[in-house]
This record gives structure tokens, sequence and C-alpha cells, in this order.
């Protein structure tokens, strides 16, 4: 069975995360960038959080740290796993066949083969990513190298699926997510933690969802209401009997 969607399409992560800052920045927002956080804690109603440069102070706080918010799940008794997944570029053959203008996103997901991809902006090879990860790693703070083998699989895919591509890939590289252990993204406020948002653990969907992710971390910063439908995230749904963090550990 196949599903067609004309109206379907897929986002340029640099331009995304360009567009989504400056207008930020045109609506007030500020940023600090090339920071490393070293701590927080709450002092009356108010969270010091505690920089290589400075202090910043704020009544309240979201927790949006990817790969790096191992120790603050631990906080909230689980454990963030860490994948860096392996991506791939092949070289189009069949330039009718993967015309760029065309829009040609494409998914499988069946037991015999699991991938997707788009065209490249390079107007001469496709980005076909199978589910192919490395072991997993304690941190991820630079790329990894790609063995042979661990082609083996979507070279696999393209030769079998895709005739017109050459099955020879001219690029390779690994991201990384961070996956809970139930694979769902850890949103909402933490028990305890007066002020604090979690947006952790989002298992894959950071980017996709971002939009949606980032409109409910902001509502729950800016508002005591609960935000319905959100509920399946609530991060506290480790905890135990009641169980509530005592510090924010970042």
């Amino acid at each position: 069975m196949a599903f067609f969607d004309p109206n379907s399409g897929y986002v340029r992560s640099e331009q995304a995360v360009l567009a989504a800052t400056t207008l930020a920045r045109s609506r007030g927002a500020g940023g600090l960038e090339h920071r490393k956080v070293l701590g927080a804690e709450q002092i009356g109603n108010t969270w010091h959080i505690h920089t290589d440069h400075e202090t910043v102070t704020a009544p309240r706080v979201i927790i949006a740290s990817g790969t790096g918010a191992g120790v603050f799940c631990e906080s909230l008794n689980t454990h963030l796993a860490i994948k860096p997944q392996v991506l791939t570029w092949f070289p189009i053959l069949d330039p009718k066949a993967y015309a760029e203008h065309q829009q040609q996103i494409f998914l499988r997901y069946e037991s015999d083969a699991s991938f997707y991809g788009f065209p490249s902006a390079d107007g001469w090879s496709i980005k076909v990513a199978g589910s192919v990860y490395l072991d997993e790693t304690p941190s991820y703070d630079h790329p990894f190298e790609v063995l042979p083998e661990y082609l083996d699989t979507v070279v696999s895919y393209v030769e079998k699926y895709m005739p017109g591509l050459d099955p020879r890939p001219v690029r390779t590289a690994t991201c990384a997510d961070g996956y809970t252990a139930d694979g769902t993204a850890m949103l909402g406020r933490v028990a305890g933690l007066d002020g604090v948002v979690s947006a952790v653990g989002l298992s894959g969907h950071g980017f996709k969802l971002a939009p949606a992710f980032g409109a409910i971390a902001a509502q729950l910063a800016v508002s005591d209401a609960p935000v319905p439908g959100a509920e399946f995230m609530n991060p506290n749904r480790f905890l135990q009997g009641g169980q509530r963090v005592s510090s924010l550990l970042i």
C-alpha cells in the first residue's frame, strides 16, 4: 500500500533555524551564544543560571539541552540514550526521476526496509537515511566515523528500491538524538522545581515538530494553565510514588 500526499514537502534545517531565531529577535528575544552552563540554583522565586561568562536570572526556565540532557534526565529517574544515526547521500543517475522542483520526498516503513529521503540542495544527489545507528554513546560533541559495514544496509535499500540512483554513496555523516525509554518526549513542568519546564528527550522528532513543541514549552513557561493534549509527554512519568526533583541538574 502506498500513500501519496501532493501537499507534502520538507524544511531546510539551516534556513529554518535562522528564520526562527531572526523572528524571535525581531519580537524582543535576546540571545547569548557560545556559552557553557555550569549550574543553576533557585533563590526565592528567581532562577540563577550560571554560565562560563555570566549569571542569567529569570523567574522561569525551559530546559532544552538536546543530547546534553543526560544528567537532567537522571534526576527525573530515567536514562537518555544518545544514538548517532548514519546519514548518506547518493548521486542521481536519472535526473528526470529525481527533479528537486518536484519535491520528491519519500518514506518507506516496512519490515524489509525502513528509510526516507529527499533531493539535496546541490541538485545532483539524494539524501537517503535508513534506520542505521552506531552504538550508544555517552555524549555527542563531534562527528563519528562511519565504517563501511554501516553502509551495507542503506546501500541495499538504494539498489533494490531506487534504480535512478548510483548505489555508491558520495557523502556520509552522522547526527545524534536523545531517546527516552519509551520514545516519547519529556515536555512539561517538572515536579518539585517551580518555574522549570522540561523540553528534552524528543527522540528523533524534535526538529520536525519544533514549532509545536516550542509553542507548548512557551505556553507552559508563561502560564500556569495546563496544555490540553500534551499530558502524554509528562516529564514526571518516570518518577515513582509522588517523587519530586529536589535540584536542577544541567
